[in-house]
């Protein structure tokens, strides 16, 4: 256990811990609650909007849906662990299978940087194979590339260093060539962008042809917001290295404040990738409301007073009112007479 001013970090004593210390975690910790579980339910709802669609091509789909995939089992570690924290009162407390979750959440969100190359990849053979590239949606090729990352994410997994205080002479050259790594898929998928608007302008094509641009164009206009955020992504996973490598963090009490602030930052950039997925396209946008106002107006539908409801009166033979309001005995009788005679 390591100690720094008398704190002790990973007690299981809140009287270890500063009052305000612990407030401030607390309330990080209840946010990050909120947080976690407003991004697990978009990465629901996004991954049943693309699992559902059929505007977009089938090796784009396997990558968005493996991102919601991965996306939400990040989310699902973080929240369990916070969901038993929080009561207890003590956040510097580790529940017994907090380092099995957090294998898991580092496993999820290193495959998610994984999966930003292979949807590079996926749209740069759409821009280039653009004449026939809905023929290129082979299982076998999908279930490659996700066997390959898998494998990868866990190799990373194992490998690393236990610890963000741990970092030797490779870490910080590791850290800055990810970085160019990230701003050159950003400049490429420009690139990409602007090939496929330039070809749709130029020239005459067939008109599976030109659907294929068209929607390249807007899958990749849809995608800069994404990488973008898996830019940020790669920031928030690996800046808290840069705050030991530079002695900016010295004890254990900010590390757990500043990885807090990570997980919480990270959980908003998994909003950010999930929801601009929908929000980016039209055509699946236009889908996503549709559902959405399906939903709302089916809950309308549910509470609507049955009071309100049109009645259904009875009616004679003549397809007259049978009962009428106020009316006198004598003249109910009478029109019974009428109606059997």
């Amino acid at each position: 256990m390591n100690t720094s001013n008398g704190v002790h970090y990973g007690s299981s004593s809140i009287v270890d811990t500063p009052c305000w210390l612990l407030s401030i975690s607390l309330e990080l910790a209840i946010l990050e609650l909120v947080v976690h579980l407003m991004s697990m339910l978009i990465t629901i709802f996004n991954f049943i909007i693309v699992f559902n669609s059929g505007l977009l091509h089938t090796n784009l789909k396997w990558v968005l849906l493996a991102q919601s995939v991965s996306s939400f089992m990040s989310e699902l570690c973080r929240f369990t662990v916070m969901v038993v924290q929080v009561p207890s009162g003590d956040i510097f407390t580790r529940p017994p299978y907090a380092n099995i979750l957090g294998s898991l959440y580092v496993f999820s969100n290193t495959y998610r940087i994984f999966l930003a190359y292979v949807l590079l990849a996926e749209r740069t053979l759409a821009t280039v194979l653009f004449r026939d590239y809905e023929q290129y949606d082979k299982v076998w090729a999908n279930i490659s590339w996700l066997a390959i990352t898998l494998s990868l994410s866990f190799v990373v997994l194992i490998t690393q260093d236990s610890s963000a205080h741990d970092y030797n002479r490779f870490t910080l050259p590791s850290i800055i060539g990810l970085f160019v790594l990230q701003i050159a898929a950003i400049v490429l998928l420009l690139h990409n962008y602007r090939r496929n608007k330039t070809r749709y302008n130029k020239h005459f094509w067939t008109l599976k042809e030109r659907f294929q641009l068209s929607e390249n164009i807007r899958t990749l206009k849809q995608l800069r917001p994404t990488f973008v955020f898996y830019t940020l992504n790669v920031l928030f996973i690996y800046g808290i290295k840069f705050l030991f490598i530079f002695g900016l963090v010295v004890n254990d009490v900010p590390t757990k404040i500043a990885f807090m602030f990570q997980t919480l930052l990270l959980a908003i950039v998994n909003i950010g990738i999930e929801w601009t997925v929908i929000t980016q396209h039209p055509m699946i946008k236009r889908k996503a409301v549709q559902w959405i106002k399906k939903l709302v107006n089916f809950r309308i539908n549910r509470v609507t007073d049955l009071q309100n409801l049109p009645r259904e009166m009875p009616k004679n033979l003549f397809g007259n009112q049978l009962i009428i309001n106020r009316q006198k005995p004598d003249d109910y009788f009478k029109m019974l007479e009428k109606s059997w005679h």
